[in-house]
């Protein structure tokens, strides 16, 4: 927030790697920490780096921040409006017509895609665990 804020979006985005591979390792190893923060960092991270590439103005790169922020909010929380405006609100700290479609246009895709494309192939599916009548719990 406070690159986003003073620094005109402009993050340091090559340690981006290493936080994605240290969160996932965190959340994976069952440390006590949610996937809400790595996914704003990650998504603001991208956005930064893609308007850095693309040598734009400071105020499309903090657009390009906040539409990471909403999008990592929307697929964090499964709620593309609330990652709208707290990246409205927070990230950019005013609503302007600009970034407002902007925002609004990452967060839903972001929400969309994997439900697009994850919905008829799952990952894992779950066999029903067999019914074990209590009277057999002595046995075990």
């Amino acid at each position: 927030m406070e690159a986003a804020a003073l620094a005109g979006g402009r993050l340091r985005y090559k340690r981006m790697p290493a936080k994605a591979v240290a969160s996932a390792l965190s959340i994976g190893c069952g440390a006590s920490v949610g996937p809400e923060d790595p996914s704003v960092q990650i998504g603001a991270n991208l956005g930064s780096m893609f308007g850095q590439w693309l040598h734009l103005s400071d105020e499309r790169l903090r657009s390009l921040v906040a539409a990471g922020c909403a999008s990592g909010i929307a697929v964090a929380f499964n709620a593309p409006i609330a990652g709208v405006f707290f990246s409205l609100e927070i990230i950019l700290g005013e609503i302007s017509g600009g970034a407002f479609g902007i925002v609004i246009l990452a967060a839903v895709i972001r929400l969309c895609l994997p439900r697009r494309f994850l919905a008829q192939n799952q990952l894992s599916t779950c066999q029903p665990m067999p019914f074990i009548p209590p009277g057999s719990f002595s046995y075990i």
